[in-house]
């Protein structure tokens, strides 16, 4: 998240093999979901997309609700913001219906927002809207990262229906809290 993918993505390419070498299922899922959000850090949408699908492949056998929600929500996320969005919706209404399942509030406002940006995507705002509108109240009591991404989906969908006061108005609020968290991607979009 501080953009320091290059060493991440070193360190968990040394960390992997020993995972698999213990035959830790649970280090290697992890380890891939890690690499997959690097790769995205890194803006290789190739690589992304590859360690998302292990991700949730390896996911699946564990029957962990909660690291299968969130892998089904990282690729649902990434897939929509690549253009694939068949593939998108499924993976981000299969995340909604887990974390709902697991009554997980933080994981809820995650997903919700994911299938928010899903949306945001296709250019259907007022759809976008609904789940984003559901997910900040959850965000600002839970997680202050989930609520500066959905600050700047806000100013996004604003900025897109050329409603530029509240554009405006949610970018400097998405600022001034990624900046508070030093959340330079978020800043960066924010800006």
């Amino acid at each position: 998240r501080q953009s320091e993918y290059t060493e991440a993505i070193k360190e968990l390419l040394q960390l992997l093999p020993r995972f698999v070498h213990r035959n830790d299922e649970y280090g290697v899922m992890i380890c891939n979901r890690n690499l997959s959000y690097a790769y995205y850090a890194s803006g290789d949408k190739d690589k992304t997309l590859y360690y998302d699908q292990r991700t949730v492949d390896l996911s699946i056998p564990l029957a962990a609700k909660l690291d299968l929600a969130y892998a089904y929500n990282n690729f649902g996320a990434d897939l929509a913001e690549y253009g694939h969005f068949d593939s998108a919706a499924k993976y981000s209404y299969a995340a909604v219906r887990i974390s709902k399942e697991i009554n997980d509030s933080i994981l809820i406002s995650k997903t919700l927002g994911t299938l928010g940006e899903y949306f945001i995507a296709k250019k259907e705002f007022d759809s976008a809207l609904i789940y984003l509108k559901e997910s900040l109240p959850i965000a600002m009591l839970k997680s202050k990262m989930d609520h500066a991404f959905l600050l700047n989906d806000f100013s996004q969908i604003y900025l897109e229906k050329h409603d530029t006061d509240s554009a405006i108005y949610y970018a400097i609020k998405g600022a001034e809290l990624s900046g508070q968290l030093s959340f330079k991607s978020q800043l960066l979009r924010s800006y």
